[in-house]
Parts: C-alpha cells; structure tokens; sequence
C-alpha cells in the first residue's frame, strides 16, 4: 500500500493536469492504481483544482469581491468630487453619468450571498460560460482591456488544463484497451 505523502502528490499532480502515465512515472505507480485513486480523491482533486484558479483570480484581482470593492471606491471618489465640486466650472451632468454608470456596474455585480459550488466541478461548459460573461462586460465595458486580457488568460489556461486532462485520460484508457 502507497503511502499518504504519494496519495497527496497524485492528488496535486492530478489536480494541475497531468496524465495518470506522466503522474504514475513520476511517482512509479501503475496506471491501474491512477485510476483508482483518480475515483477515490475525486473531490479532493476537484476542491484542489477550484482552490488552484480561485487563487488565480485573487492574484489578479478577478474575484468579484474584488471588483466590487474597486467599482465602490470609485464610486465614493465620484460621489466626493459631486460634493466638492463647483458647479459653475463643473458640467454636473457629466459627472452624474458618471456616477449612475458606475452604479449600474456595481449593481451588475450583486449576487445573492448563498453557496454556488454546490460541490460542482470544473468543467469545459462552466469555463466557457465564464468566457461569454466576460465578453458581455468588455462590450458594455465594465472590464479594461488590461483587466480582460488577463482574466481571458486565466480562462484559457484552465480549459486547456481541462482538456488536457481530459485528451489523456481518453488516451489513456485507449492504450490500457489495446494492451489488453
């Protein structure tokens, strides 16, 4: 029996995509106990690989916290210019369009405050919807350029990392099938 520290590595290693033939060289296990363990720690691989791009997000401010927290300091800036400003050099109207656009993104971003994994794994769809979400902010342009190049960038890598995944256990499963 294996012991706990090369379950955990192939809990990582699983968790960051790579192929039960990659992980059971690395780690000189069969393909066969990959494969059970793959059933055994599914979600433990799951929770690691949510954990891993949640961090991603957080490191590059894409968590929605985040984007609250900046659309509402903004929005107090705004608010604070409105008070201070003198409205007689100031198009007051400009800086109300201001104001309700941001409060229109801010208001964008609410979400009931209940639990949304519901244990669900990652998965090609889920990422793709996360990728039609962020075009609908760049066209109404909630998003910079910057800030979507960057979480366009983290979506990407994890769906390749998922069909990366995905690709080799198929294949896999077709050189166990052919070897018999």
């Amino acid at each position: 029996m294996k012991d706990q520290e090369t379950r955990q590595k192939f809990i990582k290693l699983r968790a960051e995509g790579l192929s039960f033939a990659k992980i059971a060289q690395e780690l000189d296990i069969s393909k066969a106990t990959c494969s059970e363990w793959q059933k055994q720690y599914e979600k433990e691989i799951a929770k690691l690989q949510k954990d891993q791009l949640e961090e991603l997000y957080r490191s590059y401010g894409m968590l929605k916290s985040q984007r609250i927290a900046s659309l509402g300091s903004t929005l107090q800036k705004i608010d604070n210019a409105i008070q201070e400003a003198d409205f007689s050099s100031v198009d007051p109207a400009k800086l109300l369009e201001i104001k309700l656009k941001y409060q229109d993104a801010l208001k964008g971003e609410y979400i009931p405050t209940s639990d949304h994994t519901n244990g669900e794994k990652l998965d090609s769809d889920k990422i793709l919807d996360q990728i039609s979400n962020l075009i609908q902010r760049i066209q109404t342009g909630e998003v910079s350029d910057k800030e979507a190049g960057i979480e366009l960038k983290a979506l990407s890598t994890a769906l390749s990392v998922y069909d990366k995944t995905v690709l080799e256990d198929k294949l896999d499963n077709l050189k166990e099938a052919l070897e018999g």
